[in-house]
């Protein structure tokens, strides 16, 4: 498919705001396009523009998945995401193909930013970020544990737990936290890593033990999991637990 579509589809639905620059990413940038997958594009307008979307529009047969923000806006969140451990906007950007560009000089200061976050490392975390990590895993562990297995919402407690594990190893390991329906292929494809600029998952342990407790929702594998985890956190005794605050 051309990129023509893209400019057709911004000159038709977008002529009350100044667009600056329109940057196309996801599969249509990185292989795997098909007739079912959305067309991703962030549409960059300038400074004077108040108007923000997000939204999906259908134009000749073709779904547009969009978010439309001013450069300032744009920069701003990226920024703000980076402070919570996600580079979500920075990776869609930099990325992505610029397929429209109006204003040279702003959309490459845009795409520098975009460039500089990739590279940049989250900050170091707080022993007390630490602590508090420790006690979110093991209360949450301590809750579901002791549900009955057999109680209609077991399956449910036990797989939130699995996300809530995740999402907490991960940012005591300073990493980003990935969606769900992008997790197997980030655990597994390195190509996919590749493409979006993603490290690899830096414990090979954690990653079989979580994918034995997708497999099989059991307690013991999850007392495995946490066992791995809480030792790697360090192991805290909860009969002797305080958070300063």
């Amino acid at each position: 498919m051309e990129s023509s579509i893209i400019t057709e589809f911004i000159t038709a639905n977008f002529t009350t705001v100044s667009v600056i620059g329109v940057i196309v990413s996801g599969s249509f940038v990185h292989g795997g396009y098909n007739t079912d997958s959305d067309i991703d594009l962030r549409i960059i307008t300038a400074n004077s523009s108040k108007l923000h979307q997000k939204g999906i529009q259908q134009y000749k047969g073709y779904m547009f998945s969009f978010v439309m923000y001013n450069h300032r806006e744009c920069l701003k969140m990226m920024e703000m995401q980076f402070f919570h451990h996600s580079k979500f906007e920075a990776r869609m950007l930099s990325t992505g193909t610029l397929v429209i560009n109006n204003d040279t000089e702003n959309m490459k200061r845009l795409l520098t930013k975009a460039k500089s976050i990739m590279q940049q490392p989250f900050g170091n975390i707080p022993s007390q970020q630490h602590k508090i990590i420790a006690y979110t895993i093991w209360n949450h562990f301590n809750k579901v544990i002791k549900m009955d297995s057999e109680n209609t919402f077991f399956t449910y407690n036990y797989f939130y737990f699995l996300r809530n594990v995740l999402s907490q190893y991960s940012t005591f390991l300073q990493l980003e936290y990935i969606v769900e329906d992008k997790l197997e292929r980030y655990f597994f494809d390195e190509e996919y890593r590749k493409k979006h600029q993603i490290p690899e998952f830096p414990d090979t342990e954690f990653v079989k033990l979580f994918t034995d407790c997708l497999r099989d929702a059991s307690k013991n594998k999850l007392q495995q999991l946490f066992t791995h985890v809480f030792q790697k956190i360090g192991a805290y005794d909860m009969k002797h637990f305080t958070i300063e605050f």
